[in-house]
């Protein structure tokens, strides 16, 4: 799988209340992080309150591959974070 591009985007539109960091992101498949393609984890970065991300906010150029495991109708990502806003290792 091709993951490139990276970016949040708040669905309803409105401006970001508070500040909030995205540090470390990591990919995980099929209930576990993956091992390989972690191009993400040395993310660190800050959403400024008030900035409107009604249109994709890039949160990195890089792009990473994930190996297929079950295969395309079967695997299952998720993300995980060191730190997402207030919360850490989510």
């Amino acid at each position: 799988y091709l993951f490139s591009n990276a970016a949040i985007v708040n669905i309803d539109g409105t401006p970001v209340a508070d500040s909030f960091a995205l540090k470390g992101l990591r990919i995980g498949i099929n209930g576990k992080e993956s091992a390989q393609g972690q191009s993400y984890a040395n993310l660190d970065l800050s959403v400024s309150a008030g900035q409107t991300i009604a249109e994709p906010f890039s949160i990195s150029a890089l792009g990473t591959i994930i190996a297929l495991e079950k295969g395309a109708n079967l695997d299952e990502f998720f993300l995980t974070f060191e730190q997402l806003g207030e919360h850490t290792n989510v």
